[in-house]
This record gives structure tokens, C-alpha cells and sequence, in this order.
């Protein structure tokens, strides 16, 4: 006989500090395939979601505020990491993948039954609240960098002028 649990995947409906409620938005904790997960020792996304969730809710910001300190925070050490300027694209296109990736991880993790538009337009947020001071940041190091050094760039002096 044909196990049916086995090939639909059961959900885990939690509401914040992990009590089951109905009321929505929903979070809903997709099951994962059984055989990857007896294969898979460490659920990697799943302990990527949880480790966050935890963050967000042992720290005492908003968690917009932990998307603008988080993206600036990530440009500093890559450029750090990468011996590259805050000017230099580099930095900017690694935030951007860790925060897209970070969406695409609680996308698969929070299903808000229903309301897939508030949910789609709460990662756009987030992709925009992560990346704001790095594109900030960016822009002002590639356009106009003595406003971050404090230093103008000097003009050649003409020495020729004196000489007769």
C-alpha cells in the first residue's frame, strides 16, 4: 500500500515564540522530503532560518533595522576581507547575493497562506532596506570620496611659470 505521508509533505503552522495559531499571516514550516533528511545529517537552510529567527528575536532592533545594519555591516567586512575599497562593486554584489539568498531561504521557510503578495512584498522591502546603505555608500566612494577621506583632490601645480 502506497504511504501517502511519505509524498505530501506535512506542515508545521507556528506563530511567533513557536505556538501554533491560525490566524494569519500563517508561517508555515514546509516538512522536507524524509528520505533527504534522514540522508542530510544537518539541515543546513533550515539551521541558516532558525539561527536568524533567533537573532531577530534575542536583539532589541526592529527587523528593518537588523536588514539596514546587517547590509552595511556585510559591505565593511567583505571589503575588509577582499583588500577592496567600499567603492569597488565587488563588496556591494556579495551583500547583494547573501540578502537574495537570505529571501530565497524565507521564502521557502515562511509560507504566509493566502497572502503571497504581502509576502513577496515583505522581501522586497527587505532586499531594498538591506542594500540601501551600501548603494549609499557606493555611490558616494565612487563619485565623490573626499566626502568620506575628507581630503580634496589636489590640482597639478604648474611650475613652469616661475622658470624664464
Amino acid at each position: 500500500m502506497l504511504n501517502m505521508r511519505a509524498i505530501v509533505p506535512e506542515r508545521r503552522c507556528v506563530g511567533h515564540g513557536g505556538a501554533a495559531y491560525d490566524m494569519a499571516p500563517v508561517h508555515c514550516l514546509p516538512a522536507r522530503n524524509h528520505l533527504a533528511q534522514a540522508a542530510m545529517p544537518i539541515d543546513i537552510p533550515k539551521t541558516i532560518y532558525f539561527a536568524k529567527m533567533f537573532l531577530e528575536r534575542s536583539l532589541a532592533f526592529h527587523n528593518d533595522a537588523l536588514h539596514v545594519m546587517a547590509g552595511m555591516g556585510l559591505a565593511l567586512v567583505f571589503a575588509v576581507l577582499l583588500r577592496r575599497s567600499l567603492a569597488d562593486w565587488l563588496p556591494w554584489l556579495l551583500v547583494l547575493a547573501i540578502e537574495l539568498a537570505n529571501e530565497v531561504n524565507d521564502y521557502f521557510f515562511e509560507i504566509w497562506a493566502n497572502e503571497v503578495p504581502q509576502q513577496l512584498g515583505e522581501m522586497a522591502k527587505d532586499i531594498a532596506l538591506t542594500m540601501v546603505l551600501p548603494t549609499l555608500v557606493l555611490i558616494v566612494a565612487q563619485h565623490w570620496p573626499h566626502l568620506l577621506t575628507g581630503q580634496r583632490r589636489r590640482e597639478p601645480v604648474d611650475d613652469s611659470a616661475g622658470e624664464a
